[in-house]
């Protein structure tokens, strides 16, 4: 008898401080990487703008050659989207949509995934054009739901998105480079 008693003030201690930190656990997240690239705004939102030019950079499609995209609507406009299957643990399957843009400077997006689990987030490109270069700044942001709230004590977003984004940072700015030397060369 002692030992069920035992447990169960164990489960219930285990539950309410599952409730504590769901209840004080951090709401929301967002991960934002810069990198500055030296070109005018116009060429880098060539690549950020255009979803079909995303699998040149994206760090995802590099860590996974078994995706399959799929585009949408007219690139640079609110109608852009595309979708993408892949391998469950890598990339999963999902899709990404345009929801606001304003041409050589800003795009917000809806990312949303449907494997490995159910989500959706609010992302963006920003480009500060200055001097003939151009600051491109991609962040993601969205909410973490209550029942996930305890186990992000556990888990560190910025850890796992930072590092990527700065990979497909990395490759926009040496493709815009490729694409100038190829310009010199011609």
């Amino acid at each position: 008898m002692k030992i069920i008693k035992f447990l169960f003030k164990v489960a219930l201690a285990m539950i309410l401080i599952f409730f504590v930190l769901a209840f004080f656990g951090e709401k929301t997240y967002q991960v934002k990487r810069s990198i500055v690239i030296k070109s005018n705004a116009q060429i880098v939102w060539e690549q950020v703008s255009n979803y079909s030019n995303w699998p040149n950079w994206s760090p995802w499609q590099e860590n996974d050659p078994t995706v399959t995209n799929q585009f949408f609507g007219v690139p640079g406009t609110t109608e852009h989207s595309m979708s993408w299957i892949g391998d469950k643990d890598l990339s999963g399957t999902g899709n990404m949509k345009i929801t606001s843009i304003d041409p050589n400077k800003s795009l917000d997006y809806l990312l949303t995934f449907e494997v490995p689990f159910a989500m959706h987030s609010d992302g963006g490109m920003t480009l500060t054009e200055k001097n003939g270069e151009t600051t491109l700044t991609w962040f993601d942001k969205g909410d973490i739901p209550f029942i996930m709230r305890p186990f992000m004590v556990f888990m560190d977003l910025e850890g796992q998105i930072a590092p990527d984004f700065e990979r497909g940072l990395f490759k926009i700015d040496s493709l815009v480079r490729l694409q100038k030397v190829n310009q010199i060369l011609k």
